[in-house]
């Protein structure tokens, strides 16, 4: 930091700012009946494009990364 750093409600230290960004997340899903059995496939993706991005730490912490592309897929199966 060039100065010193306030501590006040109001003193927002902007040294310590990161850039903005925007991440896409998808999800999709469908049920249907096979035999009186009840299936539910699902997706979900987290950060579609793999963005690279900084996150503001909460209070004292410093940035840190954003989670990278996450796929989960989930199966559920009723009777």
């Amino acid at each position: 930091p060039t100065g010193p750093l306030g501590t006040g409600l109001f003193d927002f230290n902007r040294e310590f700012e990161v850039d903005p960004n925007f991440t896409v997340n998808l999800s999709a899903g469908y049920s249907f009946a096979l035999a009186h059995v009840f299936l539910r496939p699902q997706i979900y993706v987290d950060n579609v494009f793999d963005r690279k991005y900084a996150l503001k730490g909460t209070f004292f912490s410093g940035a840190s990364f954003g989670r990278p592309r996450t796929v989960q897929v989930r199966l559920n199966v009723g009777l």
